[in-house]
């Protein structure tokens, strides 16, 4: 077995790899070379030397993919945060030891860029690859159902950081929220809708650059100042493996002075009726297990939680 950073003849069997690692909800399984090219190789971050595969002789056995987390003010990476974005490996005797072997040579390529911490998936939105090919609608961590690779990083003292619920409505079901609270917001304010809004951070653009999104935003009647956003993605390729037209949300944010008082909860039900009036069926959140305002906001919509994902951490 030997190990090799990342040639231009790989794709064919990045491809062979990805397929025959296990078949799950949250992992696009009909993935090309084109694919690889459009939504990999493509990023203006993207170092050969950091996505590394081991052969035995010419037969490809699994490959890693150690990058970079964002900067604080997201124009840009940080290099003191190691990404290990993605992990894969054929499946055989051998494999704990292939996987084992990878996660060396991924954390020796850090050290040559003196990372400080390594974590697994990232965090949204420091994800910087694999967006609409594995874990949703935010590319984070490892899917439940991806017990082998937990079971990797484990041995190799990764240590389980966070869990990430992943939520899911489908809109057949959706009726509007109907209060006097929510009747009241809708007086004082209106929501309007912006196709593929221009992203404003540099790593935005380099995540959702090949994806369509839908925004919305909160203003006030009065004064036609913005006081809320949303933002939705069309999560491709990934929905394709389900059958739907899916959205997944990844940017919400509301005032400070109007949080807690169903602001939040009024623009994520009138974006929910816009976008089923054009055909959406499927929309998609995922929210850190401990974050008391999301989990709270997705129980009184009635988001249903259908899968987790897990992150790992390592101090280097």
């Amino acid at each position: 077995m030997h190990f090799r950073p990342f040639q231009n003849s790989d794709s064919a069997a990045l491809c062979e790899i990805w397929r025959a690692h296990a078949t799950m909800r949250g992992k696009f399984q009909g993935i090309r070379p084109a694919i690889w090219e459009q939504m990999v190789f493509s990023k203006p971050y993207f170092d050969p030397q950091g996505l590394i595969l081991a052969f035995d002789q010419q037969q490809p056995l699994g490959f890693v993919h150690a990058s970079f987390g964002r900067s604080e003010n997201e124009q840009g990476l940080d290099r003191t945060k190691g990404i290990i974005s993605q992990l894969m490996v054929l499946e055989s005797e051998q494999s704990e030891g292939i996987a084992a072997g990878l996660l060396q040579q991924a954390e020796i390529y850090f050290q040559k860029h003196h990372v400080k911490s390594i974590v697994v998936g990232g965090h949204f939105p420091s994800a910087p690859f694999y967006l609409g090919l594995y874990g949703g609608s935010r590319a984070v961590g490892i899917l439940t159902e991806d017990q082998r690779s937990k079971d990797w990083f484990v041995a190799a003292n990764y240590v389980e950081e966070d869990q990430i619920l992943v939520r899911h409505w489908h809109l057949n079901d959706f009726r509007p929220l109907i209060d006097r609270q929510q009747m009241m917001i809708g007086r004082s304010f209106i929501i309007e809708a912006q196709l593929d809004p221009v992203p404003t951070k540099w790593c935005d653009a380099c995540n959702f650059g090949m994806s369509s999104r839908t925004g919305f935003t909160l203003k006030d009647r009065k004064t036609s100042q913005p006081v809320g956003t949303l933002v939705y993605w069309d999560m491709e390729p990934l929905v394709k493996n389900w059958g739907v037209n899916g959205m997944g949300l990844v940017e919400l944010w509301v005032q400070p002075e109007l949080r807690q008082k169903g602001v939040a909860k009024y623009m994520v039900g009138e974006s929910l009726r816009q976008l089923k009036q054009h055909g959406v069926a499927l929309v998609e959140i995922q929210h850190l297990e401990k974050d008391p305002a999301m989990t709270s906001l997705c129980n009184r919509l009635g988001f249903q939680t259908i899968d987790a994902v897990s992150t790992f951490v390592k101090l280097i």
